[in-house]
């Protein structure tokens, strides 16, 4: 039977008021800010990271953070506008700000077949 992969991604959160959480995501794409709709979700008294600070999307199996902050999105030290994913990239969110670090995972499940209807017998 055919498989598909299920990639969803985790961020394992290294430093910051969020430090110590995992966050899991199937669903895209994942908003990052202050903002109450923000899947990743910082307190407001943190002003250094925007309401609508930045998201990840999925393009076909690859990942890609988009930064749509003032203070900016660093990713392994790097200011990016906007760049691929790569398992183990620690995203920084504003200069010395919040970190996580970026995984996917793979799951293989088995493809939904539509039941066959066994022939009648007299």
């Amino acid at each position: 039977m055919p498989q598909i992969p299920d990639i969803t991604i985790q961020l394992v959160h290294i430093q910051g008021p969020l430090k110590g959480q995992i966050q899991d995501f199937s669903e895209f794409p994942v908003h990052i800010g202050r903002h109450s709709t923000c899947q990743v979700r910082f307190d407001k008294s943190l002003t250094t990271i925007s309401r609508k600070h930045a998201r990840i999307e999925k393009q076909g199996n690859r990942f890609r953070i988009i930064d749509a902050s003032t203070n900016g999105t660093y990713v392994n030290g790097k200011r990016i506008a906007d760049v691929y994913l790569r398992d183990g990239d620690v995203i920084t969110f504003s200069e010395n700000g919040p970190k996580a670090s970026f995984l996917t995972k793979i799951e293989t499940g088995q493809v939904p077949v539509a039941p066959t209807a066994a022939p009648r017998t007299a």
